[in-house]
């Protein structure tokens, strides 16, 4: 099972890495033509008033991935009149408590986190697919990039949860392969690092939402990546900040480098 927890962490990781590069200028973003929740439940999205696990993920990636074929401007968007109480459930802590719960075995708990991570990098993977040259859904991918690090942060802190009370040959006995787990983790990391670089395909205030993500998740996992890869982070966050002509980005770089030097230290 924990082979599995590892391949997702890798096609997450993929999937977010796989952004579209470009030389696009000032592109504008999308227009809402999104539905509401009582349509999309009817074109097959499970019910947003209720929470979500990994099949509901992966169900609704498959039926999103119809309607951006259709019209990438029905896709649900962040904060819509229309749709956004939709978003709201795709990217809603809510759905934690599925793999938060202590009462269930670390192994039930760890496939529900994965199952779940999967299904989100596949919806992402439908947003990227969803933009051209005329439109953008920066919004809806800085949450979505939120939520898949902040399941991928629950992932690694259930798998490195001490087995407890159960004991040995118990449903928490298990074998973590948490090298494995580590290297998928840094490429979910290096592609969020890499929205930073892509401002033409983000708006100023997106990469600050995101740099707010960032400054909050990275420090609580950064322990968990590889020894290269956490040199390769500091690296790359004092190139970009030497780089940053946008003050308020800058700013918020150097207190993303300044949190990993305290979480460090600590």
């Amino acid at each position: 099972m924990f082979a599995s927890v590892a391949v997702n962490f890798i096609i997450a990781g993929t999937l977010v890495v796989a952004y579209q590069g470009g030389t696009l200028r000032h592109y504008p973003v999308a227009p809402d033509r999104s539905l509401t929740s009582a349509v999309y439940i009817e074109k097959g999205l499970p019910a947003n008033d209720r929470q979500w696990g990994g099949s509901d993920y992966k169900q609704a990636a498959a039926v999103l991935k119809t309607l951006m074929k259709t019209d990438p401007t029905l896709l649900p968007r962040y904060h819509s009149p229309a749709s956004g109480a939709m978003f709201a459930r795709i990217v809603s802590p809510e759905n934690f408590a599925r793999f938060r719960n202590e009462t269930f075995p670390r192994q039930t708990r760890m496939t529900e986190a994965s199952d779940m991570l999967s299904g989100v990098g596949q919806i992402l993977i439908v947003y990227n697919s969803a933009m051209t040259e005329t439109r953008l859904f920066d919004s809806e991918e800085v949450e979505l990039f939120r939520y898949i690090l902040e399941i991928s942060r629950d992932i690694m802190q259930l798998a490195d949860a001490r087995t407890g009370s159960r004991g040995a040959g118990s449903a928490d006995d298990l074998f973590i392969d948490r090298d494995q787990m580590g290297r998928g983790l840094a490429s979910i990391v290096s592609g969020s690092l890499r929205v930073f670089t892509e401002k033409n395909f983000f708006r100023p205030p997106e990469l600050l939402r995101h740099a707010d993500t960032m400054e909050m998740i990275l420090p609580e996992i950064f322990s968990f990546l590889p020894a290269g890869t956490q040199l390769e982070i500091n690296v790359r966050l004092q190139g970009m900040i030497k780089a940053e002509t946008d003050p308020a980005l800058r700013e918020r770089l150097t207190r993303i480098a300044a949190a990993l030097a305290k979480s460090r230290a600590g």
